[in-house]
């Protein structure tokens, strides 16, 4: 089995170079400019078209509300930028988990939730509000 290798380029010329090595016929583009412009979804407008969807982290806590590790992973992907951040698959009844890990949303776990939402939002906006501006 081949080790992961990471995505890790810093422009468009690197991305090339790496294709070309392995062999693959892939085009790259130089605009990414369609990315970087707002998006009417529904009644909310994206600041950009990048999203990020995160895999289950297995990080809650036994009652599922999210732990230290959900708080600081939710705030990083929310600071990365991203238009829109979709939260991982959260469990509504305990026989709906995955495993003891899994985020689950119920009446015990509701504040836990709303605080990671307001954190979430919070660096969000840190990140998002120059590009807003412009």
């Amino acid at each position: 089995m081949s080790a992961h290798e990471p995505f890790d380029f810093h422009s468009p010329a690197d991305l090339r170079q790496r294709i070309q090595a392995l062999g693959l016929e892939l085009e790259v583009a130089e605009d990414f400019s369609a990315l970087f412009t707002p998006l009417q979804l529904g009644g909310w407008t994206l600041p950009n078209r990048l999203v990020v969807l995160p895999m289950e982290g297995c990080d809650g806590r036994p009652d599922g509300s999210p732990d230290v590790l959900t708080f600081r992973r939710y705030r990083r992907f929310a600071a990365g930028g991203a238009g829109l951040l979709w939260f991982e698959a959260t469990a509504v009844v305990p026989e709906g988990r995955a495993n003891p890990r899994q985020l689950w949303l119920h009446g015990g776990s509701v504040a836990a939730f709303a605080e990671l939402l307001r954190e979430s939002r919070a660096a969000a906006s840190q990140r998002l509000a120059p590009l807003i501006v412009r």
